[in-house]
């Protein structure tokens, strides 16, 4: 199958669909992918400005009597991660980041992206997952022991995803 870019000059509404859904968002939009991915990143980190919000399986950290939660996640418990991402991505725009083309790119169907359960079970923290929400001027990232971090300057943003954490089934603490 191929994927040709359309003919710009002879279909203006071929562009714009590509646009959205082929290109960075930045792109889309008009603004440069790396002048967007620097909003949030300096040297391949979340800049240091940003606060912390574990999003979590649990209410807290487990502590070391405790660690053997982690050896005992169902694929269902797991699930709920993904399912918040989609809770998400049904009220606002998603993108991924790329920190080796310090690039955000539009997601369109997370699911389409997400690792299987017994994927994520092998990955190293090189392969996890970083998103942005432009709306929200946060970011989302993926981290070990069954954890994200929401990456955010205001706390309005927590208070707007917490809804969306809790309806998934998750929990979250600073």
């Amino acid at each position: 199958m191929c994927h040709c870019v359309p003919h710009w000059d002879s279909n203006a509404a071929a562009l714009r669909d590509y646009a959205a859904t082929s290109l960075p968002v930045s792109l889309s939009l008009g603004a440069s992918s790396k002048t967007m991915y620097h909003k949030y990143f300096q040297n391949s980190e979340v800049k240091s400005e940003f606060k912390k919000e574990f999003i979590s399986l649990w209410s807290g950290w487990l502590g070391e009597n405790n660690q053997y939660k982690l050896d005992s996640v169902t694929k269902h418990e797991w699930q709920r991660f993904y399912n918040f991402l989609a809770l998400l991505e049904s009220k606002f725009q998603i993108q991924k980041v790329n920190c080796n083309t310090e690039t955000l790119t539009k997601i369109t169907d997370v699911s389409a992206i997400l690792d299987s359960y017994e994927q994520s079970l092998n990955k190293d923290s090189s392969q996890f997952y970083q998103f942005v929400i432009p709306e929200l001027e946060c970011v989302i990232s993926e981290e070990w022991d069954y954890t994200y971090i929401v990456w955010y300057r205001n706390s309005k943003t927590i208070a707007t995803l917490a809804p969306y954490i809790k309806k998934a089934g998750l929990s979250h603490f600073s």
